[in-house]
């Protein structure tokens, strides 16, 4: 027969242990959010740089490289893509992503053939 203890299972001498360690834990949240909205920042003005340099010129891409674009554009959605820095527009990047979909519905590329009953 298993013994199940009444009560909490931690010790309230644990309380003054936890504080220190949650506050490193904040601490080090802090930074790795800074890091990362750095990195963001140094992508993003290389991005610009990237377009300053190409001037008017159209980039061309692979299909494997709007695929792997397409799938990262979706996940972040249009609000972010807006606000971003990106080298091909949003509405480009989604569309992409919905012509290479395969659970997204599709148009059918030539007109339903109808029926011979139809036809006259």
């Amino acid at each position: 027969m298993v013994r199940v203890s009444e009560g909490p299972i931690y010790s309230p001498a644990m309380f003054p242990l936890l504080q220190p360690v949650q506050m490193l834990l904040l601490m080090l949240a802090g930074w790795v959010n800074r890091h990362q909205l750095d990195v963001i920042e140094y992508h993003q003005e290389e991005n610009r740089v990237l377009k300053e340099r190409m001037g008017g010129r159209r980039l061309r891409f692979t299909d494997a490289e709007r695929r792997r674009l397409a799938r990262k554009a979706q996940a972040l959605g249009r609000k972010v893509l807006n606000e971003l820095e990106t080298l091909v527009t949003p509405d480009t990047l989604l569309r992409w992503y919905r012509n290479e979909s395969p659970s997204f519905p599709r148009s059918r590329a030539s007109p339903r053939r109808l029926s011979s009953s139809w036809r006259r």
